[in-house]
């Protein structure tokens, strides 16, 4: 009996397996259409539409383009941690009890602050983590980054949130041992 040839994986007349979900389907649909218009383009028989569908994916426009886009999803989820960092750092300043693991918790949210803080522009958020940080550690170079936040902003038109901002900062620089007794 004379053995048959096995399908290839690239061959487009073998069956293929159904896709589970609406993603795979989306990736199928995409697959597919990418390897007809590589036909296409190999025959030259691609359509215009095809090839400068191809062209500007090639272009530096486009590149630059997508590099920017991915840089503001980067900046976003900076942002969003940022934030949650924020909270955080917040929440262990109002915890009062400690059973001796506390500060090291504290480090790793400040460890991991110090990567956002690199990255984060200048904003309002900057302000807030720098604040909550520097009421951490009480580390100068903190202090003068947010000064130089403050001092980016035209003190005629600030918004009430910048103005609550600068006048927390400004608390914590003031009054370094807001929780601390003194006895006198």
């Amino acid at each position: 009996m004379p053995k048959g040839k096995a399908a290839s994986s690239s061959d487009s007349n073998s069956p293929l397996r159904p896709p589970t979900s609406l993603e795979a389907q989306e990736n199928l649909m995409i697959s597919l259409a990418v390897q007809c218009a590589e036909k296409q383009l190999r025959d030259g028989t691609a359509s215009s539409q095809v090839i400068t569908h191809y062209l500007k994916l090639g272009s530096s426009k486009e590149r630059i383009e997508k590099e920017i886009l991915e840089k503001q999803i980067v900046d976003k989820e900076n942002r969003t941690v940022a934030r949650k960092e924020q909270q955080v750092t917040l929440d262990n300043n109002a915890s009062f009890i400690d059973h001796g693991e506390k500060q090291e918790h504290i480090q790793e949210i400040l460890n991991r602050c110090w990567d956002i803080l690199e990255v984060l522009p200048a904003s309002l958020l900057k302000l807030r983590l720098l604040t909550a940080c520097y009421g951490e550690v009480y580390d100068e170079p903190l202090a003068d980054e947010a000064r130089k936040i403050i001092a980016g902003w035209d003190e005629k038109s600030l918004t009430l949130e910048q103005q609550e901002v600068i006048e927390e900062f400004q608390n914590v620089v003031d009054n370094p041992y807001l929780w601390e007794y003194i006895e006198e």
